[in-house]
This record gives structure tokens, C-alpha cells and sequence, in this order.
């Protein structure tokens, strides 16, 4: 039996020249693969990463406390208004328990910045507006019992 039909007997693909024959009176031979020919592996090790979820936290009307986390950001999309702090990477934190205020205002930039020099080549009577978050105060609630008059 010739070379040629064992490999299409035992449908094996090899290149001819990657096939050895160990003896000519054993029809035995081994076949083996270059790095560029044969039957190849795929890899799944991709990179994977974790979301950074960023946006808003607490909506308007959401009731909040001290430290609570409003909003994550990576640019300045919403701006720290009354009870409102910015913390690192310009994360909004509320200063106070109270309720979630949104409001947009209009912003004015200072005379030597470079939002200033942006505003010059607009048309006459535009406004900027910016959006704060603010946290109203709740109402205390106590009992207090009164001792003494003065």
C-alpha cells in the first residue's frame, strides 16, 4: 500500500514533506506538523474589564444622607450646588440628609478664563447654562421638652 492511499484511507492532511516513514517494510509513519501548517488552537485570553458605572445615583425628588454618593463622573457634566460637595474624580456628595434638587442656571465665566474667550465668539444674548445638584434639608424632627425659660 502506497503512501499516498493510507493518507486518504485514514483522511489525515498533512503536508508531504512533515510525514516520515520510520522503515520501508513497516508501513508505519508519523505524522507531524509544522508551526505554520495543521490544525490550530484559538485563545480566549482577551483583556476584560469591569464597567466604571458612571452617572447619576440619586434622581431629583430622591431622599439622600450625609456621604451619600450623587452622581459619578468622568467630565464635568453636573456642577455641586447648595449641601453639595465634589470629591476626587468629580464625584457629587451630599453634605447633608435632604431631598435631591436638579436645577439649571445660568453661568457666567470669570473675565480671565478660557470659557471667557469662548463666550466672545458667540452671538449676542446667548446664555450658558450649567446644571447644579442640590440637596434641601429635611425638616428636624425632635422631641424636646422645654426646662427652662429665660
Amino acid at each position: 500500500m502506497s503512501l499516498s492511499v493510507l493518507l486518504r484511507k485514514f483522511n489525515f492532511s498533512f503536508c508531504q514533506s512533515s510525514v516520515q516513514i520510520l522503515s520501508p517494510v513497516d508501513s508505519v509513519f508519523i505524522p507531524s506538523c509544522s508551526a505554520g501548517t495543521g490544525i490550530k488552537g484559538t485563545t480566549r485570553n482577551r483583556y476584560k474589564y469591569s464597567r466604571k458605572r458612571r452617572g447619576w445615583k440619586a434622581q431629583d425628588g430622591d431622599y439622600v444622607t450625609d456621604g451619600h454618593a450623587i452622581a459619578t463622573q468622568r467630565k464635568p457634566r453636573w456642577w455641586p450646588g447648595a449641601n453639595v460637595i465634589a470629591g476626587r474624580r468629580r464625584t457629587l456628595t451630599a453634605v447633608c440628609c435632604g431631598t435631591v434638587r436638579y436645577t439649571k442656571e445660568i453661568w457666567i465665566p470669570g473675565k480671565d478664563t478660557l470659557a471667557a474667550r469662548t463666550v466672545k465668539d458667540l452671538p449676542k444674548g446667548a446664555l450658558l447654562y450649567k446644571t447644579f445638584v442640590n440637596v434641601v434639608p429635611a425638616r428636624e424632627v425632635g422631641r424636646f421638652r422645654l426646662i427652662k425659660q429665660v
